[in-house]
């Protein structure tokens, strides 16, 4: 039986085959995920302020808009709902809990005010239990992250729907086919199989522009194991990450294909440690299928190199490109696509020179590898709504020049509640719901928006008379 275009995951028979009268199930796999999709509109639970405690069953459309959500129990996102979290949310485990998608998570922030997964401070040493993607219905529309940073996540044995225990150490992906993961950030996360990535039966994710370094794996792929599956990996840089296999003659890499088809085109695949004698980066890689990649100790197609990718080496982006590195203008160009975030992990235009860069970073100019060039910047406010007054809490990842507003829903400036230089670390002001001119003003919403030489973000508060 002849099929349309299984490579790209149309297994359909071609139209007049004898196949269709005899009751054949058929399918085509969905194509890569847009980020011009349109964003989820909350039209469910809306669940903001500066901290609130989450657990349990989605079951409706919900919006996380909060600059702390403490999961306080595994969570679970039903197959008619959809969870959507705003930018600059940090999402802190504080047990051994997971985030399950059995619907659709909506995950998309941005260069400066990205999306953090976490666990709290005194759980990294167990970890949190990572974000699952199980089993979601073909119809259900795509999810997405976007500018996230996964860290200290851990797998657990006997996972639901996985093929062997302590598998995906950030996040674990089975039957799922609409999913994009673009322009993230993953760290210091562990398991035996893929510890930031495992991949499984069917699947066919698109991983574009993401960063993943320090993670762990016990047995195989420190940052993606692929078993049954079809992932795409384009213009990721892969570095610094750790597979402790038991012995020099245990086969493991960084990223390990088993009886699937990865396609890998764009990367930096180096500076991995496989406790293995070939020193190999990946395992079980179809030639045909990487393209245009920097993949040390690769001998394989020559569309491929195998140099000094040229870091700058210091400062809070060690992993960005100098302007020596071969690196610059090499990648192919078919993989500008909509899996790729419109800026790389940093900020910068996803193309500044005449092609597209390899890796996750784009250069576009000499930066200072002292200051991370979009820093996040956490800004929220309690009590939330308030009467007659609230505190507008703000931390700096850096010391500067701030500055604290408050405007009306029309953009009018309400009054100034900080203009000058602060240091690194936390602020607290008061405002108590008064204009410049000590004016006491009406019920509404507010926008409080904090300023600094390195961004902005803006949040919105209620006052209640």
């Amino acid at each position: 039986m002849r099929l349309r275009n299984p490579e790209d995951g149309d297994y359909r028979p071609l139209d007049g085959s004898a196949a269709e009268a005899y009751g054949c199930r058929t399918f085509v796999l969905p194509k890569e995920p847009s980020q011009d999709e349109a964003v989820p509109v909350p039209t469910g639970l809306l669940l903001s302020g500066f901290s609130i405690d989450v657990g349990g069953l989605i079951s409706k459309d919900t919006t996380w808009d909060a600059d702390l959500v403490r999961v306080v129990s595994t969570v679970e996102v039903a197959e008619n709902a959809c969870l959507n979290i705003a930018p600059g949310t940090k999402v802190e485990f504080t047990g051994f809990y997971r985030l399950l998608i059995r619907g659709r998570l909506w995950a998309v922030g941005q260069p400066d005010r990205r999306i953090q997964f976490t666990a709290a401070t005194n759980q990294q040493v167990q970890g949190w239990d990572g974000i699952d993607f199980l089993n979601i219905p073909a119809a259900n529309d795509s999810s997405r992250l976007e500018h996230c940073h996964l860290s200290y996540a851990a797998a657990v044995p006997s996972r639901e729907g996985t093929a062997r225990p302590q598998t995906g150490g950030a996040i674990s992906i089975v039957g799922v086919n609409k999913l994009a993961i673009a322009s993230c950030e993953f760290s210091y996360n562990r398991a035996d199989y893929g510890a930031a990535i495992y991949v499984g039966y069917g699947s066919s994710p698109v991983i574009a522009g993401s960063l993943f370094h320090h993670n762990t794996a016990v047995w195989n792929g420190s940052v993606l194991y692929n078993v049954y599956a079809y992932p795409k990996l384009i213009n990721n840089t892969i570095v610094q990450n750790d597979c402790l296999a038991p012995s020099e003659f245990y086969l493991c890499g960084a990223l390990e294909n088993f009886n699937g088809k990865m396609v890998v085109i764009n990367n930096i695949i180096r500076d991995n440690f496989a406790n293995h004698y070939s020193g190999a980066q990946m395992v079980e890689s179809k030639d045909y299928y990487t393209l245009a990649n920097n993949i040390e100790n690769y001998e394989g197609n020559i569309t491929n190199l195998d140099v000094d990718p040229a870091f700058i080496g210091q400062g809070m982006n060690p992993y960005q490109l100098t302007n020596s590195s071969a690196c610059r203008d090499l990648g192919l160009e078919v993989t500008l696509s909509s899996a790729l975030s419109a800026t790389d992990i940093t900020g910068n235009e996803r193309l500044c020179g005449v092609a597209i860069d390899i890796g996750a970073h784009e250069y576009c100019g000499e930066i200072s590898a002292a200051v991370p060039l979009y820093p996040n910047l956490v800004l929220g406010c309690a009590p939330n709504p308030f009467n007659p007054r609230t505190q507008i809490r703000f931390e700096l990842p850096v010391s500067g020049d701030v500055k604290l507003a408050i405007y009306d829903l029309q953009g009018h400036l309400v009054c100034d509640l900080v203009d000058s230089w602060k240091s690194k670390g936390r602020h607290e002001v008061p405002w108590n719901g008064r204009d410049h001119s000590n004016r006491a003003l009406a019920s509404g919403t507010y926008l409080y928006r904090l300023q600094t030489e390195h961004g902005a973000v803006s949040r919105t508060m209620a006052l209640v008379r």
